[in-house]
């Protein structure tokens, strides 16, 4: 990886709460990694949550995906590294890398952000907070298809795997639901049996709207060719609203 691209790193190191009852890395764990290195790097660039705040606006991500490619285990040392992509009109891109001790790429990854009005919720520019920064974008994806869109499937005839309520513990600082939530949903649909003889390899998420304490979400899940689908809907007025879809993959153990 060239060093001259803007990039922003952090070291951590795999606790047992960031691992399944498989002592695997959680989905939401990487999420959360992602998620918090870029806060960081956005803070060092003063487009952070209260510079951001000030100007009445609010970074949202819209996609992540990240592939596995060997399952970090409880106590090691990792170093994250994220690599901002040339912003665009409407959200910019960011990729993410992990490697571990002997500097062995373990995970890659993604996700698209775009800007929203606070006040308003409404999608802003996101290309003129950067203009007249003369950064070195890193000019490639971490991986070929990354963020790519999740099509919907087929929901009716189909019982709801999981229901739940938004709690004030599940909301972020935006105060709505941490999109890291997101990842222990895809496990709790996939179900107990399935976890402990699949390893996941890869996640697409698309995020579609915002959910808020107190709103209903339902988890519906079909098997697709080496994984599972989700989407998962909430309760608006007379209609069931979509706010999240994904695609799982797994290898069997």
């Amino acid at each position: 990886m060239n060093d001259n691209y803007l990039q922003f790193s952090q070291n951590t190191t795999v606790t047992v709460n960031d691992c399944d009852f498989m002592s695997r890395l959680k989905p939401s764990s990487v999420m959360a990694y992602f998620q918090d290195i870029a806060t960081e790097h956005a803070n060092h660039l003063a487009i952070g949550y209260d510079d951001m705040t000030n100007q009445n606006l609010v970074w949202v991500m819209s996609r992540m995906c990240f592939r596995i490619f060997r399952h970090p285990k409880i106590g090691e040392e990792l170093t994250v590294k994220t690599y901002p992509e040339q912003p665009q009109t409407a959200d910019v891109a960011r990729g993410y890398y992990i490697f571990d001790k002997a500097g062995n790429k373990v995970i890659s990854g993604s996700s698209r952000w775009c800007v929203l009005a606070k006040d308003t919720r409404r999608i802003q520019r996101c290309a003129p907070m950067f203009e007249g920064r003369n950064y070195n974008y890193i000019p490639f994806k971490p991986f070929e298809d990354a963020n790519k869109k999740v099509e919907p499937f087929r929901i009716e005839g189909l019982k709801p795997v999981l229901e739940l309520t938004v709690q004030p513990t599940d909301l972020d600082r935006n105060v709505h639901f941490n999109n890291t939530r997101y990842g222990d949903i895809i496990l709790n649909v996939c179900g107990y049996d399935y976890i402990k003889n699949h390893s996941i390899q890869r996640l697409d998420v698309n995020f579609l709207a915002e959910a808020f304490v107190g709103d209903k979400l339902v988890a519906f899940a079909k098997r697709v060719d080496g994984g599972v689908a989700v989407e998962v809907l909430k309760q608006t007025q007379d209609k069931k609203e979509p706010v999240f879809r994904a695609v799982a993959e797994f290898s069997k153990i």
